[in-house]
């Protein structure tokens, strides 16, 4: 099932345990990754990954 693999932050790598995902455009975000971005930036679920 795709709703219970293991999900890994797209910015830093690290494993996202289950309250602490933030999922995306195309990836996913870590809760400490999450919290470096800046207050006025918009909402992270439309903002694209680029890499």
């Amino acid at each position: 099932m795709e709703n219970f693999d293991k999900k890994y932050c797209d910015i830093c790598g690290e494993k996202i345990g289950f309250p602490g995902n933030k999922k995306l455009e195309d990836g996913n975000l870590c809760k400490n990754c999450a919290a470096k971005l800046s207050p006025g930036f918009p909402s992270a679920a439309k903002a694209p990954l680029k890499k």
